[in-house]
């Protein structure tokens, strides 16, 4: 099925139309992901992904640095920190999030906290 984004025709299958529609009504879905993400680096207009005034908080000398995606398009950055039995993660938005989209968000930087086996300080930037 084709549908518009900004002055673009993109086209999806119907399953992947249908679980876009439901997941839409599920709220933010957020996701943080790493440097290097395929998912960042795998698009030739980056636009879509990437507001264009965040494009050089992302993308910067060569490098792209841990995204954090709300419903598919980059809301901020994220970093950690490991001190010995420590974890802090820093999560940076574009613009302040929403509490649904926060809490998410936190979910997620808990998730990073279980990958280390440790428990994990949230900080917003």
């Amino acid at each position: 099925r084709a549908f518009e984004a900004g002055d673009l025709t993109l086209w999806a299958l119907e399953d992947q139309c249908r679980a876009m529609e439901k997941a839409a009504y599920a709220g933010a879905v957020v996701s943080l992901l790493p440097a290097f993400d395929s998912f960042v680096l795998g698009y030739a207009d980056r636009g879509l992904l990437v507001p264009g005034k965040y494009r050089k908080v992302v993308y910067h000398g060569g490098q792209t640095v841990p995204v954090v995606l709300v419903n598919g398009v980059a809301a901020g950055v994220w970093r950690y920190e490991r001190k010995g039995k420590k974890l802090a993660v820093k999560i940076s938005p574009f613009e302040p999030f929403d509490r649904t989209t926060g809490e998410r968000a936190d979910e997620e930087a808990e998730d990073v906290g279980r990958f280390f086996g440790l428990p994990a300080t949230i900080v917003r930037d």
